[in-house]
């Protein structure tokens, strides 16, 4: 080894440096840099690898509300996807309308936000039940009572509210945590009825007002006639 140390790497401190040493110098240097490269590239594509697969595991479980919304005619309602992923729709006629969400995409629970005129609602969890993993819940209703024009949005939400722990310890309002067979109400109904009352009495008067002028119609159309009667008999007797 020291002779080939000697015939290939040694540099004399005084004297003329072979060329063979130089050579072996810069093959070397050049070998340790491809080698430098490679470790690079491989750490590089380890860690490409690596991130990818964690993006598809993230990717992977997501859990999308299902929604059906039936209107007071048993008209389905449409809904609307926002850039946030937000589902909204317009509730304009006023009357029930029922609402039912279900469980969708590959996470095996989640719950929702439900927002109607301002107000916040949070589902209870959808799919496989928090405390037994042998329950699941395939499907939550309400209903909404519309009496003025209102809007609803659900959003998706992937994992176990924190909601849930607040209604298990009693620390959350039932009412704004939504079960199953909640009846929401949006609006006054007294307004909806004196604007019910109001355009009936509109109506009325309408009607009433297009009977009378039919009638004074009539009654000049008659008073025509048995005057054009008169002339002809007058000009006949004549």
């Amino acid at each position: 080894m020291k002779a080939i140390y000697y015939e290939f790497f040694h540099i004399p401190k005084q004297g003329k440096l072979r060329e063979r040493v130089l050579m072996s110098h810069v093959a070397l240097t050049a070998v340790l840099i491809i080698v430098y490269l490679l470790a690079i590239s491989g750490s590089a594509y380890a860690f490409h690898t690596w991130a990818t697969r964690m993006d598809s595991t993230l990717m992977a479980a997501n859990f999308e509300v299902e929604i059906e919304i039936a209107g007071p005619e048993g008209n389905e309602v449409e809904l609307q996807e926002q850039s946030d992923g937000m589902l909204v729709a317009s509730l304009e006629e006023p009357g029930l309308y029922e609402v039912v969400l279900e469980p969708g995409g590959t996470a095996e629970t989640g719950f929702a936000t439900v927002q109607i005129n301002g107000e916040e609602y949070i589902t209870a969890q959808l799919g496989v039940s928090v405390e037994d993993e042998d329950e699941y819940r395939d499907e939550l209703r309400f209903n909404i009572q519309v009496y003025e024009p209102a809007t609803i949005g659900v959003m998706s939400h992937w994992g176990t509210s924190t909601a849930y722990v607040a209604y298990t310890d009693g620390d959350i309002d039932e009412g704004f945590y939504l079960i199953g067979d909640e009846h929401i109400e949006v609006g006054d109904p007294a307004a909806l009825l004196a604007q019910t009352e109001a355009e009936e009495t509109e109506d009325e008067y309408i009607e009433e007002f297009e009977e009378a002028e039919y009638s004074d119609e009539y009654e000049e159309y008659s008073e025509y006639e048995e005057y054009s009667e008169y002339e002809e008999y007058s000009e006949y007797e004549e």
